[in-house]
């Protein structure tokens, strides 16, 4: 293998280019490669450049699904196989068999080629021009001596092994048959391709094997009832449907996370005529006693040996999140149901065997001697700094994020979705002379509610928060908080959350630890509001809630911030807070 100059990613084994890309870390899991690498299909290192782009794009899908990757030119593959059948309750595949599955997938092939023509005859003469290469670097690469090694030979084998219900050996005499096999008809399949490109459509098979495939033994074996599927080709057909819908980004990754822990609870080779109710409720009652971030914390272990491992008072997952999970199962086993791969949908109506707690509060507020903790600490009492320095008593105070975010949340009510758009030119000042934020459309706001404009509280002010945007104003539109990073999703609430929740930590919350987040802050304010004479109508303004009735308004000007700055002053809490006003006249 030989290093190629400064370009990342780019190797060349044996004359042929190759792109490789280790996985990136947040995307680490069970099933995934550490590192992967796709051909290049070219000798030629000019070429090899101008393929390397979409070649990293290509692994990075493959690492985002999860070990799930689409190729182009459908008579390879469409999704990766996870891996060899070696279920011990699979038959031994013959060397009869692994002809007729050759034979098969030949057929079957050359009808996708067939089924692609139209789209064929309306390439440019670049594309087709383009796509002859390809063909003929395919072909070049698979005339190598190590070509039943390639790829696409491994993988479609794997793919056919799957299919049928069968297991092989990697160095068994039939698995050696059946990649021969294999080896050959892509050469011919893609020589067809490569003919019918340069006008030739007379398709003359060279091959004896293929010139006349039996189709018998094969359609019983490549073509089971549905109740002979496996396990992991149905997930692997489940995955296509959810990801062929076109969803957010978020939503994927956790489908594929639900997916993931399906496959590895019951194992890619159990039929799927073997899956029954009894089965749904082992999964539930193996995961009603996994601990929160057992991904974390399990080091790849089986579910069955984390739960093993557990001690008698440790934490579990809440009832919502279990019921994500069992969720997830019943979705799949309501598409099976449909696909007729199973007889029912054997997990409808599983829930947690514990009763459903009471959920009129989804998190609660903070109490007052929570709070007096909370602005006690050393964040705003003098720290070492406001990374990992922040719990640990210093000179510094440090006004950022960690700093202001609780502050904002808790005397405006705003989100921390909301916070963290925040820029300079978010704070503005009515013709009355009363500063104000304003949340306007070009935000990524919750809802088209959210849009308002929240009056300033005295107590920002005289802490001297407006002094410290002021000192921003440079930079109007540059965001308040860039240190806090985003997370893959490009969400920063998300991480600044986490780091929130490390935080609370040391506040000696007790039972109330699991309803007490970030967003209590918003509760708080919320109840700092009930307690006083303001009316429905401004408790939803402020709060940026659908009730309030916003058609025709203009929002900017601060027309509505002056309405509602009576309202904002009423919110006080028993709260200490004299300390923070001697940090006004820092001018950081």
């Amino acid at each position: 293998m030989e290093d190629v100059g400064r370009h990342p990613n780019l190797e060349r084994r044996k004359a042929v280019y190759r792109c490789r890309m280790r996985c990136p870390q947040h995307l680490m899991r069970d099933g995934v490669p550490a590192e992967k690498s796709v051909s290049l299909h070219t000798k030629d290192r000019s070429v090899a450049l101008e393929r390397l782009p979409a070649a990293r794009q290509q692994l990075m899908e493959f690492f985002q699904r999860g070990g799930a990757v689409k190729q182009s030119g459908g008579i390879v593959r469409s999704v990766m196989p996870n891996r060899r059948p070696e279920s011990a309750d699979l038959p031994f595949l013959t060397a009869r068999e692994a002809e007729e599955l050759a034979k098969r997938y030949f057929l079957n092939a050359r009808e996708s080629l067939d089924l692609s023509n139209d789209s064929d005859r309306n390439l440019s003469v670049e594309q087709r021009e383009k796509r002859c290469n390809e063909l003929q670097d395919l072909l070049a690469r698979l005339e190598h001596p190590d070509g039943d090694d390639y790829d696409p030979v491994m993988e479609t084998e794997i793919s056919l092994l799957r299919q049928a219900g069968r297991r092989a050996p990697i160095q068994s005499d039939p698995s050696r048959l059946l990649r021969s096999y294999v080896h050959r008809a892509l050469r011919q399949l893609w020589r067809i391709e490569l003919e019918r490109l340069r006008g030739n459509y007379s398709d003359h098979i060279t091959d004896a094997l293929f010139v006349r495939p039996a189709i018998g033994l094969a359609e019983r074996l490549v073509d089971p009832p549905a109740a002979g599927t496996m396990l992991g080709d149905a997930l692997d057909r489940y995955q296509q449907e959810l990801m062929a819908k076109g969803r957010a980004e978020k939503t994927v990754d956790r489908y594929l996370a639900e997916i993931q822990h399906i496959r590895a609870f019951f194992g890619p080779d159990k039929r799927m005529s073997d899956l029954k109710r009894a089965d749904c409720i082992a999964f539930r009652d193996v995961f009603a006693k996994l601990p929160p971030n057992f991904m974390k914390r399990g080091n790849g272990s089986d579910v069955r040996q984390i739960v093993a491992a557990r001690q008698p008072n440790d934490r579990v997952f809440a009832y919502t999140t279990l019921t994500k999970y069992l969720d997830a199962l019943s979705r799949f086993t309501r598409w099976a149901h449909q696909e007729d791969l199973i007889d029912k949908n054997y997990g409808e109506g599983l829930e947690p065997i514990e009763a459903k707690p009471d959920g009129s509060i989804s998190k609660l507020p903070f109490e007052a001697q929570e709070l007096q903790r909370l602005f006690l600490r050393p964040i705003y009492t003098g720290c070492k700094n406001d990374e990992r320095g922040f719990s640990s008593a210093g000179p510094n105070i440090v006004r950022r994020a960690r700093y202001w975010a609780p502050l904002i949340a808790l005397f405006g009510g705003l989100r921390a979705g909301e916070i963290f758009q925040l820029t300079p030119n978010h704070f503005r000042v009515s013709s009355r002379g009363s500063p104000f934020i304003v949340l306007t459309k070009d935000m990524q706001l919750k809802n088209e509610n959210a849009e308002r404009e929240i009056p300033v509280h005295s107590t920002l002010i005289a802490i001297g928060l407006l002094g410290w945007v002021t000192r921003r104003r440079d930079r109007p539109d540059a965001l308040l908080f860039p240190e806090i990073t985003p997370d893959k999703f490009r969400s920063v609430s998300s991480t600044f959350g986490k780091r929130f929740a490390s935080d609370l930590k040391h506040l000696s919350l007790g039972d109330r630890r699991e309803k007490v987040t970030f967003h209590s802050f918003r509760h708080t304010f919320k109840r700092a509001l009930d307690r006083e004479d303001i009316s429905e109508q401004e408790k939803d303004e402020l709060c940026g809630w659908a009730r309030a009735k916003k058609t025709g308004r203009r929002y900017g000007v601060g027309l509505e911030a002056d309405r509602l700055q009576r309202a904002i002053e009423l919110v006080r809490y028993e709260v200490e807070l004299e300390h923070l006003l001697d940090h006004s006249h820092l001018t950081d």
